[in-house]
């Protein structure tokens, strides 16, 4: 049986009743507390993101799958327009991870993002004058400290994984851009009180870019710029410097059209190092550095009528003080053709530097110079020796044009050759010229040329002259100039050929000819003769083509004998039959002809002769008096015809040898 219950017992009972009460006021006021707390952490994550988003102009869209603790902010979507352009930036999987003791002032230890994705609308065209102030005043220079740019920074760090940008259609002013995109691998951005970094590799392509000047219009397409190794970008806020960085870098530009000119090349850049001070009065481009080895290959154009593609230009170029500095060479796949070394002043508008083509061989072995022109733009080629030039030159930039001044020196060394059907054999040369304002050139000195054999269908050997070169005065002049010639020398004291009226007048000298090798030529079949001859020939030469009046030729003592094979068919003139007997063997001790010959080629000899045939009337002595012509231009044709130019030079290449 139980025991009733008192008073008291009944009010120990329900005292624990009302403590349960007071434990659930407790926990529901701990739940709001917590909640407050979130609601705080929360608002300090929009306010913070707003003072981020804010100078640009942008507005968040898309807010989707936020998941907050203690320490991270993780969002799934996130979406953000920009408000003036409507470009659209998309964000994916998103941390912020943040430490509750600074959050409260507006800063988070790192942002993740997995992936960003910008589109930029089509036609967006930035109509706002960027350098026009707000106000009438011109706003005083505002120092870019960065200091100050990194304390406004609301992170420590910041990792994208893929960052990719497209756009169909830009235009800003003049500049239409076509076809954008663009994607950066491993983004990261690293800021502490003192300094900053960015590392990305980046990929951009364009379909078109297109500067719509219209003196002369640009248009660059299927353009491409890719990064073989991260570019960096660094911050140092004690200095205040920026630095950027790459190891290596390419860009493609297969289309490059200037007015009716289509121009294409790959350009490398490696390790490229740029730094650039921001000090507080302004940029000073005496303080900025930088330099990088740039390779341009895959050159082609249509400027020019050849294949550029075994081209390859190397530089290495160095930012400093102002000035660009570039050395580097020219090659023709691993063959140095050229090296320079310049350097210019950009403050100044001047600069100064050498251009020099080290001894180009030309051989079985290296090649001849078609191989590294092609096509050449005549009918021309080079088979061996060398050639080396070099040029110290000075220039000033101007508004419409550029003043370039300097010495400049070629030297050719046994060069051997053909020009159409010419072949020329061993020619040296050693100029030295001044180049001039206006691309003008004029010797310092005469320069000594010589050629072993040059042969136009008849050989000429030993061609030796000074030279001097005065494009000012439009004139050229030879002085001592000599050739041998069928066995005899050709010379003439001084060559003044003047480009401006083209028409020049010298007295040529001739000594001692050989006629039995004038009338060995194959075109002169059936007849022979012997005897030197000697006179003068005064030419005139207007524009290329030369003219002879009044020239006089003269056998020289005792004479000579001319015979003449006119086979059995008779002349059907007295007269004529006669002059055939007297030549089958004339014997003459007197000789002498006047020389004609006309701009068209064709040459007239008026010839006399005093002296006997044995064979006629017992020896008696005959005079005769003759009248040749020939077409000059045609027995030099059917010369040249007669053999390969090619296959007569080689054949004289191995016989020097």
């Amino acid at each position: 049986m139980s025991n009733p219950l008192s008073p008291h017992d009944h009010l120990r009972l329900a005292r624990p009743r009302r403590w349960w009460r007071w434990l659930l006021v407790i926990a529901l006021m701990l739940a709001g507390l917590a909640w407050m707390t979130y609601q705080h952490r929360l608002t300090l994550l929009i306010n913070t993101a707003d003072r981020l988003l804010q100078p640009v102009g942008m507005q968040v869209t898309v807010l989707d799958g936020i998941q907050l603790s203690a320490t991270a902010l993780q969002i799934r979507q996130l979406a953000i327009q920009h408000s003036d352009s409507g470009a659209m930036q998309r964000f994916a999987n998103i941390t912020i991870s943040f430490n509750p003791a600074t959050l409260l002032s507006g800063r988070v230890s790192a942002i993740t993002i997995a992936s960003v994705n910008i589109q930029i609308p089509d036609r967006w065209a930035p109509d706002r004058d960027l350098s026009a102030a707000t106000s009438p005043e011109p706003a005083p220079y505002a120092p870019l400290q960065m200091a100050d740019l990194m304390a406004a920074l609301p992170f420590n760090r910041l990792q994208i994984d893929y960052l990719d940008i497209a756009a169909s259609i830009m235009t800003a002013g003049d500049v239409r851009a076509e076809g954008l995109a663009g994607s950066l691998n491993a983004v990261q951005v690293t800021c502490q009180p003192d300094w900053c970094q960015f590392a990305a590799d980046l990929n951009l392509t364009l379909d078109r870019l297109h500067y719509d000047n219209a003196a002369r219009p640009i248009e660059l397409a299927l353009m491409a710029f890719s990064t073989d190794a991260p570019i960096t970008a660094s911050i140092e806020a004690t200095t205040n410097t920026l630095a950027v960085a790459s190891s290596s870098s390419t860009l493609t530009l297969p289309v490059i059209r200037v007015d009716d000119t289509l121009t294409g090349l790959v350009a490398s850049l490696q390790r490229l190092r740029v730094s650039q001070p921001l000090p507080a009065q302004g940029t000073d481009p005496a303080n900025q550095y930088g330099q990088a080895e740039l390779t341009v290959r895959e050159i082609a154009t249509s400027l020019v009528d050849a294949d550029l593609s075994p081209m390859q230009l190397n530089q290495h170029l160095t930012w400093e003080q102002g000035a660009i500095h570039a050395t580097g060479t020219l090659m023709h796949r691993t063959r140095r053709l050229l090296h320079n070394d310049l350097r210019h002043d950009l403050a100044l508008g001047a600069g100064q530097g050498t251009l020099a083509m080290p001894a180009v061989a030309f051989n079985d072995s290296t090649g001849k110079l078609s191989d590294l022109w092609s096509p050449l733009p005549w009918q021309f080629d080079v088979l061996d020796g060398t050639a080396s030039a070099e040029a110290r030159l000075n220039w000033q930039l101007g508004d419409d044009n550029a003043v370039i001044a300097g010495p400049v020196h070629v030297n050719l060394d046994d060069l051997s050759g053909y020009v159409n059907d010419i072949a020329f054999l061993r020619l040296s040369a050693d100029f030295a010229v001044e180049l001039l304002p206006d691309w003008q050139v004029r010797s310092t000195r005469a320069a000594p040329v010589s050629l072993v054999s040059l042969d136009t269908g008849i050989e000429l050997g030993n061609i030796r002259s000074n030279v001097r070169i005065d494009s000012t005065a439009r004139s050229v002049t030879l002085t001592d100039a000599s050739l041998d010639l069928f066995g005899g020398t050709v010379s003439s004291e001084r060559l003044d050929y003047h480009l401006q009226d083209n028409d020049s007048r010298f007295t040529i000298e001739i000594d001692s000819i050989d006629l039995s090798q004038v009338l060995g030529m194959s075109a002169y079949r059936g007849v022979s003769a012997s005897g030197l001859v000697s006179g003068q020939l005064p030419v005139r030469l207007q524009g290329l083509a030369p003219s002879i009046s009044g020239g006089s030729l003269s056998a020289l003592p005792p004479g000579g004998t001319i015979r003449y094979d006119s086979g059995s068919a008779a002349a059907g003139s007295q007269h004529l039959d006669l002059v055939y007997q007297a030549l089958e063997d004339y014997r003459f001790n007197l000789m002498e002809a006047r020389v004609n010959y006309q701009d068209s080629g064709e040459l007239d000899l008026a010839i006399r002769m005093e002296g006997i045939s044995p064979e006629l009337n017992g020896g008696q002595r005959i005079n005769l008096n003759l009248n040749i012509s020939d077409d000059i231009p045609a027995l030099l044709q059917s010369l040249q015809a007669a053999r390969s130019v090619t296959d007569t030079l080689e054949s004289r290449l191995d016989n020097s040898q």
